[in-house]
């Protein structure tokens, strides 16, 4: 039986791209049958979330500008 520091240390493998953890049959049972664990793994799932929200808008903030300043090389160019 695993317990919850032993679960806490794997916890970033939740939301790897390849969650490796959901083979482990003692992860997956701690997970089950432990509430704090649970709360823990919502927060940590809720914090990868926000994390992939954040770099989303950043890179929608910064692609205008990168677009922008393409354009402008182009016409400074095309000026000659």
């Amino acid at each position: 039986m695993m317990n919850c520091q032993s679960f806490r240390d794997r916890l970033s493998l939740l939301c790897s791209d390849e969650p490796e953890v959901f083979r482990d049959e003692a992860f997956r049972l701690h997970l089950r049958v432990c509430p704090s664990c649970q709360a823990s793994a919502e927060e940590y799932r809720e914090q990868h979330r926000e994390l992939r929200r954040f770099a989303s808008e950043q890179e929608l903030k910064t692609r205008p500008l990168g677009l922008w300043r393409a354009v402008e090389q182009s016409l400074r160019t095309a000026r000659g």
